[in-house]
């Protein structure tokens, strides 16, 4: 059925983890970008990442990072690079993250007659054909 909610069996139907244990999620709740980008900006350089997540190599250190603070890495690593447009896209989009969009004022002018105006044009005209007739 459409929208999902045909196939579900009625011994599912309830919302209770007791009865559905499957539907826990066991790894916790994902970190946000937003969150990633924020730990990325104070961290003044330095990351602190678990021990099971790097490896030491013979010339080089292997590190497991999450794909959000990758995320938020790269868009540091683009902000900070020799591209201007590219790091100005960067830096906007930061911003806008944490400090929203900015204000964009517009202002709209309405500049029809009103109907006032337009009855004095008539009268005008109909004033100026009548001297036009009348010469």
């Amino acid at each position: 059925m459409p929208g999902g909610k045909g196939n579900i069996r009625p011994e599912d139907s309830t919302n209770g983890f007791d009865k559905n244990p499957q539907n826990i999620n066991r790894e916790g709740r994902k970190p946000s970008l937003k969150k990633q980008l924020e730990k990325v900006a104070l961290s003044d350089g330095w990351l602190t990442f678990d021990k099971k997540d790097v490896q030491i190599l013979d010339n080089s250190i292997k590190v497991k990072v999450p794909k959000e603070e990758a995320m938020a890495l790269k868009m540091f690593q683009i902000a900070m690079g020799k591209n201007p447009n590219a790091a100005m896209n960067a830096i906007k989009l930061y911003l806008e993250t944490f400090d929203g969009k900015a204000n964009q004022n517009i202002r709209i002018e309405d500049k029809r007659p009103s109907k006032e105006d337009i009855l004095a044009e008539i009268k005008e005209i109909d004033k100026l054909l009548k001297e036009k007739d009348g010469k």
